[in-house]
């Protein structure tokens, strides 16, 4: 090997050590800004759950509103079990979800569905597959939820107390979240 090689082959291999150095540097600097960003997130209670209220908790009232434009106040919903499901117009799960619905009318297996848009319905989307259709513009009812997903269904009874959730990916997911109910099963899945 001639000397311009061996010259070659230690400056290139200096090269990769000193990058090497400065990517542990820079590795070392951006995983402590994570490690704060991750405290103050485990640490701030007014973030929203994935996939919202945890069974057993009871969900503050809140607002939609219909087709017309008239405020429906949640009380109003719901005289027994009730299904809300969360969805928002540029969810592609939702979009398929919606495909899944179809022909379902207002309840599943009995039960009242109600799908909360959170759109208005001066955005266009004025249908969904099954259900009433209710617009939570405001996310109103996505707060009262604590919900920052969709499409989330929770299962409310009377009083507001959920019985049961999940994130559904088709309606068979729907129609078990009834099933469990059905059965006096008080799940806590997500």
């Amino acid at each position: 090997m001639s000397t311009p090689w061996i010259v070659a082959f230690l400056a290139l291999v200096g090269l990769v050590v000193l990058e090497t150095i400065v990517l542990v540097g820079l590795l070392r600097r951006v995983s402590g800004a994570l490690e704060q960003v991750e405290a103050r997130l485990a640490t701030a209670s007014a973030l929203p759950e994935v996939a919202g209220v945890t069974p057993g908790s009871v969900v503050p009232d809140f607002s939609v509103t219909d087709e017309a434009g008239r405020n429906v106040h949640s009380s109003a919903l719901v005289s027994g079990a009730t299904i809300f499901l969360l969805v928002a117009s540029d969810c592609s799960a939702c979009k398929y979800l919606a495909r899944e619905l179809e022909g379902v009318g207002d309840a599943v297996d009995g039960m009242p569905l109600y799908v909360l848009m959170q759109n208005s319905p001066a955005s266009g989307h004025t249908r969904y597959g099954g259900g009433t259709v209710l617009y939570d513009a405001g996310l109103e009812a996505a707060r009262a939820f604590r919900s920052a997903a969709t499409p989330v269904a929770f299962l409310v009874d009377h009083g507001g107390f959920v019985l049961d959730r999940t994130i559904p990916d088709s309606l068979a997911d729907i129609q078990k979240l009834v099933a469990r109910q059905k059965g006096g099963v008080l799940a806590s899945h997500a």
